[in-house]
C-alpha cells in the first residue's frame, strides 16, 4: 500500500453518522490500537471488522492516549465484513490521531476489487502541497487541508462527507486539531463496496 515511512497512529474511528462506541448499524469501525501485543488490531465498534498487521508494523507505548501502532512500511488489513461498505452517495466521517514527518503517504484506504484504491486518506499526494492532509476518491475528486500535519507532533484529523440527496453531491469538510480547515463540494459515483480496508 505505502512505501517505507514512519507513522504513529492511534484511535481511528469510521462512522456513517453516529459516534457511539457500541454495536450500531451507523458505526463502521473503531480502532483504539492499544493492545500492545499480537498481530491483531481489534474493532471496538461491535462490528467485528478486525485487522491483521502485515509487514513493518509494531506496537508502541508512545501514543497520544495510551498505546499506538508504528508503521514503517507495513499495513493493517481489514477484510471481514467490509464488502458492503460504499463511499459515494452516503454520509461518512473519519477521525484519527497521527504523528509523522512523512509526505505523499496514505494512512487509510478502501480498496475496491478491480479498481485499486477507491478512496484514500493520507499526508500529501501527487500535485499537493507537501505535508497537508489529503483525501482522494478514485481519481474523481481530490481535497487538501490548508494546515500542514507532518510536523512530527500529534495531530487530530477529521474528515466528513455529507451526502446532499437533493442534488446528489457530497460536501467534504476537513477539521485539523478540532478546528475547521477546508471544505469542498464534490460529485462522485458510488463504488461497489467489494474489497478491503487498509490502515497504513
Amino acid at each position: 500500500m505505502c512505501i517505507k515511512y514512519k507513522l504513529l497512529l492511534a484511535i481511528v474511528v469510521l462512522t456513517l453518522q453516529s459516534t457511539a462506541l457500541a454495536a450500531d448499524p451507523n458505526m463502521i469501525a473503531v480502532y483504539w490500537m492499544d493492545a500492545g501485543e499480537g498481530n491483531r488490531v481489534w474493532d471496538y465498534s461491535g462490528n467485528e471488522r478486525n485487522g491483521t498487521m502485515n509487514g513493518a508494523v509494531s506496537w508502541s507505548g508512545a501514543g497520544k492516549i495510551g498505546g499506538c501502532l508504528e508503521f514503517s512500511g507495513g499495513t493493517v488489513e481489514i477484510r471481514n465484513n467490509v464488502d458492503d461498505l460504499t463511499f459515494g452517495n452516503a454520509d461518512r466521517s473519519f477521525t484519527a490521531w497521527l504523528k509523522t514527518t512523512a509526505n505523499n503517504q496514505c494512512f487509510f484506504s478502501k480498496v475496491t476489487s478491480g479498481l485499486g484504491n477507491n478512496y484514500a486518506l493520507g499526508v500529501g499526494r501527487d500535485g499537493a502541497t507537501e505535508g497537508v492532509f489529503s483525501m482522494t476518491y478514485r481519481n474523481q475528486a481530490n481535497m487538501d487541508s490548508q494546515a500542514v500535519i507532518n510536523d512530527g507532533e500529534w495531530r487530530h484529523v477529521a474528515f466528513t462527507q455529507a451526502y446532499q440527496e437533493a442534488d446528489g453531491k457530497e460536501l467534504w469538510t476537513v477539521y485539523i486539531d478540532g478546528a475547521f480547515d477546508a471544505e469542498q463540494l464534490t460529485n462522485i459515483t458510488s463504488d461497489n463496496g467489494q474489497g478491503g480496508m487498509f490502515i497504513g
